[in-house]
Order: C-alpha cells, then sequence, then structure tokens
C-alpha cells in the first residue's frame, strides 16, 4: 500500500542580492525539465522529481502583495504598524489560497521569504526590534526547513548594481548592513546557511540536496 507523503514547508531567506530569486528559478526549471541539470545536482532533482513542489514568494502577486511591493519601490515613509497591517494581510491570503492547500496535498513548497524577512526588514528600523516584530507573527506557522543564502556586502552590491530596474528602498548599505544584522538576531539555530556567493548553479544545487534530503525525512 502507498504511504502519501506529508508536505514540506520551505522557506528561503537571504539579503538582498544574495540571488534567491535566480536560485529558485534555476531549481524550478530543473525539477520542469526546462534547462539541462548540472551533474552534481541530477540525484537530489530525481528525487524531488517524485514530489509535486510548488513555487510561492512573499509579498505575493496577489492584490495585498501588489501594495507592498509598490510601497518597497516608493521613498515614501510608511508606518510600522501599518507594514505590520500590510503582511499580515499578504500572508493570511497566501497561506490560505496556496500553501495550507498544497500541504494537505503532500506538495513541497518553496516560498521565496516569510516571517523572517519581515523581522528583518522591518525590524531593523523599529522601536520594537527584529525579535519584537517576528513576535507580532507569534500565530502564523514556522516553516519546516529554513533555508538562509548568506551572501558578503560586496558581492550583493555589485550584484545589484549589475541588474536593470528600480531600486527598493532597502537596497542602500547602510540600511543593508542593519537588516543583515536583524536576520542574524532571528535566524532559528536550526536555518541551514548556504553560501551564496558562489555561482547560481552551486547554490541552486545546495537548496535542491537540501529539500530531497528534507522531503526523504
Amino acid at each position: 500500500m502507498n504511504v502519501r507523503k506529508k508536505g514540506l514547508f520551505c522557506v528561503v531567506e537571504g539579503m538582498d542580492g544574495a540571488g534567491k530569486t535566480t536560485a529558485l528559478q534555476v531549481l524550478s526549471d530543473w525539477i520542469q525539465g526546462a534547462v539541462p541539470v548540472v551533474e552534481e545536482a541530477r540525484s537530489a532533482v530525481d528525487r524531488l522529481r517524485s514530489r509535486t513542489v510548488v513555487f510561492l514568494r512573499e509579498p505575493t502577486s496577489l492584490e495585498t502583495g501588489l501594495e507592498i511591493r509598490k510601497r518597497l519601490s516608493s521613498d515614501e515613509p510608511t508606518e510600522f504598524r501599518e507594514w505590520i497591517r500590510l503582511f499580515r494581510a499578504d500572508r493570511e491570503v497566501n497561506l490560505q489560497t496556496f500553501v495550507r492547500p498544497s500541504l494537505s496535498r503532500g506538495e513541497i513548497v518553496v516560498q521565496d521569504r516569510y516571517l523572517y524577512s519581515t523581522a528583518a526588514y522591518q525590524g531593523a528600523f523599529a522601536d520594537i526590534g527584529p525579535k519584537g516584530v517576528l513576535a507580532e507573527f507569534a500565530d502564523f506557522p514556522r516553516p519546516d526547513l529554513l533555508i538562509f543564502l548568506d551572501i558578503d556586502e560586496k558581492t550583493a552590491f555589485a550584484r545589484m548594481q549589475a541588474r536593470s530596474g528600480d531600486r527598493e528602498v532597502f537596497e542602500r548599505p547602510d540600511r543593508w548592513r542593519r537588516i543583515r544584522d536583524a536576520y542574524r538576531e532571528v535566524l532559528p539555530a536550526s536555518a541551514v546557511i548556504i553560501d551564496a556567493a558562489l555561482p547560481v548553479q552551486v547554490v541552486a544545487g545546495q537548496v535542491a540536496a537540501t529539500l530531497a534530503k528534507a522531503g526523504d525525512d
């Protein structure tokens, strides 16, 4: 008799310039067979292909998330409590619409940003600090697996300067450093740290291996 595997909720976090979105796109392309898999990641990707893997992100592309993205691209200040309200609204609809249904079907959910991003990015500039912001979301489920893509400042800003498009409000050296320190305050000891300065296919391969191992457990 086939035993249905339980779902896995994985969150991938990292500073701006760490290449989270790019690495996760590479992994998604590998799983879907859109591009060839590098040999070092083949075994892990093959194991992931035996499951349904759903890729999500926060802020979402829903109306609640688009409002957050609009404000992130603006120099207009947003009051701390308003940030909390916006993130709670977007997070609740994301969990209800995407995360929980996927997990109930035994799927693997890989999400770009979650609670810890809010704690780091908003908490770095709030009176209550990163841990205080994290406590604002104590009623939200913690991920089964947390991966943090670590990056040094020089590499991060070289990458951000090389890409086109508008810069977000937090993509400035002084703010970037405060957010990095805030992340260090809130990341649990169980977080898996991956060196994001490595080539993107190596990073994607390490994410795949970590996911495959957790999915097998």
